[in-house]
C-alpha cells in the first residue's frame, strides 16, 4: 500500500462518501478516481468546466461511471468564469459587477448540494514551489481544519503514470504532442487545435461559448499556412 492509499484509508474512519475534485481527463485525476471508488463508499465527482458538455470531457466521464458504480459527477462551473465575465474575456458579455468566486467558494457549493464534508485533491508538492509550501503544511496529506485531503503530495508525475500504467486506467488526455494535459487553455492554439482534429463539435462549442477564441484558432491557421506572413 503506497502512501496515497493510506491516506485516503485514513480518512476513509471518518467518512464513507467523500468529494473528489478532478480534471477527468488528467492523470491525477485518473488515478484519484480509481483509488476514490475503491476505498470510498460513495464519490461524488467535481468536475469544474469552462465550457459546458464537451464531448471528449463527457465521454471519459461516461466510461467512469461504467467502471465504478460507486461514483457520480457534479458538473460545476469553473470558479475562473466569474473573472472572466468581470472583464470581458474572449468575447464574454461584460459585467464588472461580476462577483468573483474562488476554488474554496466552488468546494463549498459543491458540499452544499452533496451534503458531504471531505474533499480530495490531486495537488501534488511537485506541481510548483507554492504547491508545494502548501502542501507541506499537511504532513499527513489532510488539512483537519477543513476536511481536505491531498493524497498525492508526495507523489512525482513519473510515480503517478507509472500506477496508471499499472492498473491499466486509460491514459490521461494531452492536447500537445509532447507533455502533459493542461485543461481547457482557449488562449493556446495547440489546445484549439486538438478539438479541431480530434472532436471538431466540442470547438464549435467553444467558439459559441467564448467567440474570441474563432479568432485565435484562425489566425493560428492562417500562420501555419503563410509562415512568411
Amino acid at each position: 500500500m503506497n502512501n496515497a492509499e493510506k491516506i485516503l484509508r485514513t480518512v476513509r474512519q471518518e467518512t464513507g462518501d467523500v468529494i473528489l475534485f478532478s480534471s477527468v481527463l488528467g492523470k491525477d485525476s485518473i488515478l484519484l478516481t480509481h483509488y476514490c471508488s475503491l476505498i470510498f463508499r460513495k464519490v461524488t465527482v467535481v468536475f469544474m468546466y469552462i465550457v459546458k458538455d464537451l464531448e471528449h470531457v463527457m465521454k471519459y466521464q461516461r466510461f467512469f461511471e461504467r467502471r465504478y458504480p460507486n461514483i457520480k459527477y457534479l458538473n460545476l462551473p469553473h470558479y475562473c468564469i466569474s473573472s472572466f465575465v468581470k472583464v470581458g474575456y474572449l468575447g464574454l458579455r461584460k459585467d464588472p459587477k461580476q462577483k468573483a468566486y474562488t476554488l474554496a467558494n466552488i468546494d463549498q457549493i459543491a458540499r452544499d448540494q452533496t451534503g458531504l464534508r471531505w474533499s480530495v485533491y490531486g495537488m501534488k508538492k511537485s506541481d510548483s514551489m507554492n504547491r508545494r509550501l502548501q502542501l507541506n503544511g499537511y504532513p499527513d496529506g489532510i488539512c483537519h481544519a477543513s476536511n481536505k485531503v491531498y493524497p498525492l503530495k508526495d507523489m512525482t508525475n513519473k510515480q503517478v503514470i507509472g500506477l496508471i500504467d499499472y492498473y491499466r486506467l486509460p491514459k490521461p488526455v494531452t492536447y500537445v504532442e509532447y507533455g502533459q494535459s493542461s485543461g481547457e487553455d482557449l488562449e493556446n492554439p495547440n489546445y484549439l487545435n486538438w478539438l479541431y482534429e480530434n472532436y471538431p463539435e466540442d470547438l464549435m462549442k467553444t467558439f459559441e461559448a467564448f467567440p474570441g477564441t474563432k479568432t485565435i484558432f484562425y489566425e493560428s491557421e492562417y500562420y501555419k499556412e503563410n509562415p512568411e506572413g
